[in-house]
């Protein structure tokens, strides 16, 4: 059987988190096994194992103990191609393999046995990263095949999504599939083109090279008989190894400083990437130690959340008819022009992501790409709109059946200019729910008014210049100044006027009297007479009247 005709049985099989395939491959895996060689099919089936995160049990149960045992020539010839692959860890695993029976066949018995547990199966690991000779793109016929291919085989998808753009259905399409299905296109693309490449090793240095490895095999191949002879010819290559590794930093860290040298938007993009790593991350922290501050804030978020604030009896949901849903009534921006002249400032050698798609991957075919990512983003832009309604529809009736005093009720009630329940009520999914808010509403306010009012005639005679601070002011007692209708950076100035941490350290005052000081400030001559006018008069002289306003 051809390697790749075997290849596709084995992706034929479906892989769950307890898959286990066993069988004899006719594939030498050389040092994964401990096989003293390798084959063709050996190498492709190591690629495939790595793509799916499998692992071959013979390599970590019974290394080097051959499977295949056969004479030619009198002379004994012995492999290791009856292999147990899986893709889960059994407890107390073992593999018996019984070299001296022979059964009438070449091939030896294997024996596994392992404790596997029902209830506690772990999950697979996450599949690597996939790799391709991207650098053949270059070349002119493999280019060519590259574009045909892709042009073929999205035929298909491509009608799809035109036909889920052009009659969008009544719910939410499978997003993910469809994004799946392209991925899926450009890997196979790519691999029927110009041929996928094995990832890296996880110890994988930027420096190691051919002759290091040829230095680490002569070192680790100087063993034999006369262990004081080898073991001084192992020690002597093993000095040269090292040697040659620290050779090879050097030289590699002299290229990474040139680079830095000569091109200054990767010498600032390293920097940045430097002092992100150093910079400190704040943490919430306990004397006791991380378990009992993670069991404090536990405590704490529970508490913040538990809904005690919120009424005893809460109304049902409104019925909803799904049929009725106004899906994808909201027009994409998305263009094949406007989406392809975005794809012209892609970076180039950017880390691929979890779906392995680069931009020299798509700079071949953006004329031919541009019209499924233009109908892809069109749907996901419709999925987003829709629930971008969803999440206002829910606020908005939670904000209707709100107490009457809590800060949004307030909030709405006070400055009904500047609040945007109104505009948000306007909802296209919210106005096809049965639900009448408006009346509702009104009734709400004009209990938020008469709460309001009664508010008013318990305190203390005010301006009408205190009337905003009053209005601002929950019932809860909550300082004024973080719900005054104020900037950032007013809201800002407010909060560390109120600690005491302006002025700040005194210094002279351009108006040459005095010093800055919150005293001061009260009487200064350049800050404006009117402003000081419009704020109330303390009973106290002593009291500075910017701090009685603020409170």
């Amino acid at each position: 059987m051809p390697t790749h005709e075997a290849l596709d049985i084995l992706s034929a099989i479906p892989l769950t988190d307890d898959t286990i395939i066993c069988g004899d491959f006719n594939a030498r895996l050389g040092s994964v096994t401990g096989d003293y060689a390798s084959n063709p099919r050996g190498v492709a089936l190591e690629q495939w194992l790595e793509e799916r995160s499998l692992t071959v049990l013979n390599g970590v149960l019974s290394p080097c103990t051959p499977t295949y045992i056969s004479f030619r020539n009198k002379v004994e010839i012995s492999s290791i191609i009856d292999l147990f692959i899986t893709n889960t860890n059994f407890a107390n695993p073992s593999l018996h393999i019984a070299t001296k029976l022979s059964l009438g066949s070449d091939h030896r018995l294997l024996s596994l046995s392992f404790t596997y547990d029902l209830q506690h199966s772990p999950p697979a690991p996450p599949p690597m990263c996939q790799t391709w000779n991207l650098s053949r793109l270059y070349e002119e016929d493999v280019r060519s095949l590259y574009v045909t291919t892709f042009v073929t085989k999205s035929a298909s998808i491509l009608t799809t999504l035109q036909d889920l753009v052009q009659n969008p259905p009544t719910i939410c399409p499978p997003i993910d599939t469809l994004t799946n299905s392209f991925n899926a296109l450009i890997y196979d693309s790519l691999s029927s083109s110009i041929g996928s490449r094995p990832p890296r090793p996880s110890h994988w240095k930027s420096f190691w090279t051919p002759a290091l490895q040829a230095a680490a095999d002569h070192r680790d191949d100087s063993c034999g008989i006369d262990k004081i002879n080898w073991w001084s010819r192992h020690q002597h290559a093993h000095k040269e190894f090292r040697q040659q590794v620290q050779t090879a930093k050097h030289l590699s860290w002299h290229a990474f400083c040139h680079s830095m040298n000569s091109d200054f938007n990767k010498a600032t993009s390293k920097i940045k990437q430097l002092k992100r790593r150093r910079q400190l991350q704040h943490t919430f922290q306990h004397d006791d130690g991380p378990a009992v501050a993670a069991t404090v804030m536990c405590d704490h978020l529970a508490s913040v959340y538990s809904g005690h604030i919120l009424p005893d009896i809460r109304p049902s949901p409104p019925p909803l008819n799904i049929s009725l849903m106004p899906f994808a009534s909201v027009d994409s921006p998305f263009t094949s022009s406007v989406v392809e002249a975005f794809m012209q400032f892609m970076p180039n050698r950017k880390a691929p992501g979890p779906d392995h798609i680069r931009a020299e991957m798509l700079k071949p075919i953006w004329s031919h790409i541009s019209p499924l990512l233009a109908c892809l983003f069109t749907i996901c832009w419709q999925c987003m709109s829709f629930r971008a309604d969803v999440l206002i529809t829910k606020f908005c009736i939670r904000a209707h059946y709100l107490p009457s005093g809590c800060l949004l009720s307030l909030l709405h009630r006070h400055h009904s200019q500047s609040s945007s329940l109104v505009t948000l009520c306007h909802n296209t999914l919210l106005q096809s729910i049965p639900i009448d808010l408006n009346v509702h509403s009104g009734k709400a306010l004009k209990h938020h008014f008469e709460t309001f009012q009664q508010f008013k005639t318990d305190q203390l005679r005010l301006s009408s210049n205190q009337v905003l601070f009053l209005a601002c002011c929950p019932l809860l007692e909550v300082n004024s100044i973080l719900f005054l209708p104020a900037t950032r950076v007013e809201r800002s100035r407010l909060v560390r006027w109120r600690m005491g941490w302006l002025p700040g350290t005194p210094k002279n005052c351009p108006c040459g009297t005095d010093h800055t000081s919150r005293r001061h400030l009260a009487v200064c001559s350049l800050v404006p007479g009117h402003l000081l006018a419009c704020l109330p008069i303390p009973s106290d002289q002593n009291y500075n009247p910017i701090d009685f306003a603020i409170h």
